[in-house]
């Protein structure tokens, strides 16, 4: 189906605005930002549809608050001079709320809405929700758990012949749910987890594993799954390098071979782009006094890092370090450095003992994409 590809597509960047979502912050953090790039989309395997390339540019918005509970929203469009394909656009908005049950067990809902729409030579339109549960036990670096899913929209296909037109809608629908297992360290996460959906379009079921990592200040992010679908085994994967810059600007580069999307029937394809964001608006608060303090020196920004920790060892590590352990010198009860910052927001934490730590109650302490929680700084 020729309108797979952009629709997986304009998912896949969105799905940004989701997936660094989840964290919990205290107060407040998020940012707005506005991003530009190009893609090349691909059909999938057997189709007789031509590759397509787009221009895109949308906003995302994300805001959190304490325990992990918040929003986010996007927008995009993509423009294509290709003959065969259509111009689209895109929105999601998404709440989350995150909870403790009591002791290691916490719970996690979702919900999100999105509409899809690409224009001629075929107009195809996609309105739908989904929504989620999520139970997890912690112990440590662990978490195991379950969730399920489900969600229920509705597309429009139109195909003109001269004068005439015919539209062809269909009630879209699916549920299920299976088990996860992750761990994470101090600079990366794996992640397991496997499931079987019901759907409009028949079952689906699916084996996945994701990797996130911080190499040298890049954040990686890999994935590959086994799905079986109604129209026979697939395999994907993609690849995500994300490259922060100048303070409030990112580049990220990502190509590999799609999901398929149990509720919106979008089939499994290559796609592969680059996009280039910048952070608008920074939703965050500096770190509270006396963990940081930032001076104007000789026109840069020195920060005095300062924490009381009984410890035989204790190092600093952050983005503006590319996440390499900086020592701190003892200087009394606590562990002092000094470093020159760059403009923007930053995020970092302290290696005690050879043990990731950062204070409880940090304001502007944020749980990163892969579970673990780092301070906030921002430098004007």
């Amino acid at each position: 189906m020729t309108r797979a590809r952009p629709l997986a597509l304009a998912f896949a960047l969105l799905s940004p605005v989701a997936a660094v979502s989840p964290c919990a912050a205290s107060p407040q953090s998020g940012d707005l930002r506005i991003e530009v790039g190009a893609t090349r989309s691909f059909p999938p395997a057997g189709s007789d549809a031509q590759a397509s390339s787009y221009l895109t540019a949308g906003l995302q918005v994300d805001r959190w608050s304490d325990g992990g509970s918040g929003v986010y929203a996007g927008a995009f469009a993509g423009f294509t001079s290709d003959a065969t394909a259509g111009d689209w656009v895109s929105g999601l908005v998404g709440l989350r709320g995150v909870t403790g049950l009591g002791g290691p067990l916490e719970a996690q809902v979702d919900a999100t809405g999105y509409g899809f729409r690409v224009g001629e030579p075929f107009v195809y339109e996609t309105l739908a929700g989904e929504g989620a549960l999520r139970l997890r036990l912690r112990a440590g670096a662990w978490r195991v758990g379950g969730y399920a899913e489900g969600g229920s929209g509705r597309s429009t296909l139109t195909l003109r012949r001269g004068e005439r037109t015919r539209d062809f809608e269909a009630d879209l629908w699916h549920g299920g749910g299976g088990p996860e297992l992750q761990w994470t360290g101090t600079r990366a996460s794996v992640k397991l987890d496997a499931g079987a959906f019901d759907s409009e379009g028949g079952t689906y079921r699916r084996v996945r594993a994701e990797l996130t990592a911080l190499l040298a200040g890049t954040t990686v992010r890999a994935s590959a799954a086994l799905w079986d679908t109604p129209t026979g085994n697939e395999t994907t994967g993609t690849l995500t390098l994300s490259v922060p810059f100048g303070g409030r600007w990112i580049a990220r580069l990502t190509g590999g071979r799609s999901e398929p999307d149990p509720l919106v029937r979008a089939q499994a394809g290559g796609q592969g782009g680059f996009a280039l964001a910048r952070q608008l608006v920074v939703f965050s608060e500096p770190v509270a006094m006396p963990l940081v303090r930032l001076e104007e020196r000789d026109g840069t920004v020195v920060a005095r890092f300062r924490l009381e920790r009984a410890a035989g060892t204790v190092a600093l590590l952050g983005d503006f370090t590319g996440w390499e352990e900086r020592p701190m010198r003892r200087d009394g009860d606590a562990w002092v450095l000094e470093l020159v910052i760059p403009a923007g927001t930053h995020h970092f934490g302290f290696m005690v003992d050879g043990a990731w730590y950062v204070p409880p109650g940090t304001p502007g302490a944020v749980e990163d994409e892969w579970g673990q929680t780092n301070a906030t700084l921002v430098v004007p």
